[in-house]
């Protein structure tokens, strides 16, 4: 079972969770699986947030979850036209990542998908160049 969703707006995503949510309940009866998925099944549903920094992943509550979408959703669209508006990002669109995994942990995640101009691209560009002129042994293929 793999479930794994890209949202574009807030009414989405909160559907999306409520989904996923009684998804993993209806998975607990669900007679088609053998004996260890559905033993698997009957472990709690735990929604994890995913951090993008330097913090460690939290476990939240099915109500902080809806919190936590509701005012992501406030900001997002904000902080995505005022990247467009920088001029440095040729577009900047709010995303949310909803994905069950088969041992009942619904990772959530909140990004910003943006493609970058051509003056940050060629920026990012000679900042890898210069990564992997620095540390080869990071960037060679097996």
């Amino acid at each position: 079972m793999k479930m794994k969703y890209i949202e574009l707006n807030k009414k989405d995503a909160l559907n999306r969770l409520d989904f996923l949510a009684q998804a993993w309940k209806d998975r607990a009866e669900d007679e088609s699986l053998d004996r260890y998925d559905r033993l698997r099944a009957e472990k709690p549903f735990a929604i994890t947030l995913l951090t993008h920094g330097d913090l460690a992943p939290v476990v939240i509550s099915m109500t902080k979850a809806k919190e936590l979408i509701r005012t992501t959703w406030e900001r997002m669209p904000r902080e995505a036209e005022r990247m467009t508006k920088s001029g440095q990002f040729v577009s900047a669109i709010p995303t949310m990542e909803l994905h069950l995994t088969d041992y009942g942990t619904l990772w959530l995640s909140a990004c910003i998908e943006r493609e970058a101009g051509p003056e940050l691209q060629a920026k990012w560009d000679a900042i890898q160049a210069t990564r992997e002129e620095q540390f080869p042994e990071l960037y060679e293929e097996e």
